[in-house]
């Protein structure tokens, strides 16, 4: 199986970045969410894999639970994206339905890596 990995830039319009914007806050919300919940579960911790009693990465991960920026990264894949490749646009889904025909550009061109 092959797979593309493709940088761009997108330039989308005022409203397209509004809803973008409002995705990301959400996604990254309910990421912390997932976070909390999974904090309290403490399975890594019982298992012995963050270290033994009193190490240090072990009274770092029973302290807090992991938090995302609300403007923190998020990946896309074809689940939630499509390519309008001749015309340079994508598609993206959102929080106000499908932001579509956002201008995009390439930033550093594509890279192909094989997946086995």
């Amino acid at each position: 199986m092959m797979k593309l990995a493709v940088q761009v830039k997108l330039l989308p319009t005022p409203k397209q970045a509004a809803a973008l914007q409002a995705t990301l806050r959400a996604v990254n919300a309910a990421a912390c969410q997932v976070s909390r919940q999974a904090h309290h579960l403490h399975a890594s911790i019982r298992a012995g894999i963050l270290g033994r009693v009193g190490s240090a990465r072990r009274v770092r991960a029973e302290s807090t639970p992991i938090t995302f920026r609300a403007d923190a990264a998020q990946p896309f894949d074809d689940r939630c994206l499509s390519w309008q490749i001749d015309a340079r646009t994508v598609s993206i889904w959102s929080v106000a339905g499908a932001a579509r025909n956002i201008a995009a550009r390439g930033e550093t061109g594509w890279a192909v890596s094989h997946a086995a």
